[in-house]
Parts: structure tokens; C-alpha cells; sequence
């Protein structure tokens, strides 16, 4: 019985994170860019996934997953689809609202690998619980799995990653940091995890 193989990966590092002044000038705070080290560590995760033979990456539809897929996907040169059930957690006590996300047709413009031809699980709803970001996000995979062949790339945020990655009963401690990469192997009914937070490919070159 073959294998299917599904990596996973979170977004790089976010820009109001290593400049809290620019919440103060955000069009839309709930969704930041990447920042400059966050656009380097996706460089780096396609670099590290080049020869993987993934055929296609599917992301979140925030700014900086999207961000992350196509700055990953120098490296890939593989379709970029949108999926809303890896979105971030939208706990209601970290965000009143539902984020104002870019639509399409601007993002189309600004990432023309992103594809066409895939049709989302779900939409994105706040607030939410922990547990029904865990139900959307393994929907979602399972939604993925059936319509696109081949070795994927997920782009998600910690929460849906970690839902992801936790398929595997056996993955009882899941850290998700910055950029960190994991692969899901997919025979029968069973997933296993065979990556687990890497973050070699993240980290900065020595001097």
C-alpha cells in the first residue's frame, strides 16, 4: 500500500511582532505580514522542501501564509491554492472581530501562482473554540486529500498545524515555532508523524 505524504508548515515570523509600532498604522491589524526574517525562514523552507516532490501547496488565507507559501515557493514553482479551515484560531478573547482578509482578486494580482480549481472546505467563524479549530482543520485535510494527488505543502498557523499534526496518536508533545515544518504519512486509515518541528531550515545562517 503506498504512502502519501502531506508537510505541514506554520507561517514565518509576523511583522508586528518584531515591530509592535506598526499595529498603530495597520489597515487591518488581525492580519499582518510576514517581516523581513519571517520572508527569509520561507525561503528557506523551500529550499529545504525542493526535491520532496510536492505538486501543490495549499495555505490559510492570511496575509502572511500566503506570504509564506510564495516566498517558499521560489524554490517549488508548484500552484498555491487557499484553504480558510487551516486559518488562525480566533479565540474570542484575543479578537473581537473576524479579520478584514485581501481579497482574491487583489492577491491574484500580487501571487499569480495561486491556483484555480480547488474548492474550500469552509469559512473562517469567530469566535471559536480550540476544539473546533482541531474539527475544521482535519476536515479541511481530508477535503485537501481528496481532490489534489500527490505530496502537498499545508500552510497554516500554530493552532491548525498543531490539530494537524496531533492525527498522530502517537505525537503527544507537538511544539510549533516560527516556520516549523512537520510531514504527515498517510497509508490506509492511519497518519504518522515523521516530522516533528523542524527548524533547521528557519534559523539563521552562522557567521
Amino acid at each position: 500500500m503506498s504512502v502519501r505524504r502531506i508537510f505541514l508548515a506554520r507561517h514565518g515570523n509576523r511583522q508586528d511582532f518584531v515591530d509592535p509600532r506598526w499595529l498603530d498604522q495597520a489597515e487591518e491589524p488581525y492580519d499582518p505580514p510576514l517581516s523581513a526574517d519571517g520572508v527569509e525562514q520561507a525561503r528557506g523552507l523551500g529550499r529545504r522542501l525542493a526535491g520532496e516532490g510536492i505538486t501543490a501547496i495549499v495555505a490559510s488565507p492570511y496575509l502572511r501564509t500566503i506570504q509564506t507559501a510564495h516566498h517558499a515557493n521560489e524554490a517549488l514553482a508548484v500552484p498555491i491554492h487557499l484553504e480558510p479551515a487551516f486559518g488562525e484560531w480566533l479565540a474570542g478573547d484575543s479578537f473581537e472581530r473576524l479579520p478584514r482578509l485581501q481579497p482574491r482578486a487583489l492577491l491574484a494580482g500580487r501571487y499569480p501562482r495561486l491556483g484555480e480549481g480547488y474548492v474550500a472546505s469552509g469559512s473562517l467563524r469567530h469566535p471559536e473554540t480550540l476544539e473546533q479549530v482541531r474539527e475544521r482543520a482535519q476536515r479541511g485535510l481530508r477535503e485537501l486529500v481528496r481532490q489534489l494527488n500527490g505530496t502537498l505543502l499545508v500552510v497554516g498557523h500554530a493552532a491548525s498545524v498543531v490539530a494537524l499534526a496531533s492525527l498522530d496518536p502517537k505525537a503527544l508533545s507537538v511544539p510549533c515555532p516560527m516556520c516549523a515544518l512537520f510531514c504527515l504519512e498517510h497509508q490506509g486509515t492511519r497518519w504518522r508523524l515523521s516530522i516533528n518541528g523542524e527548524v533547521a531550515h528557519a534559523l539563521p545562517p552562522r557567521r
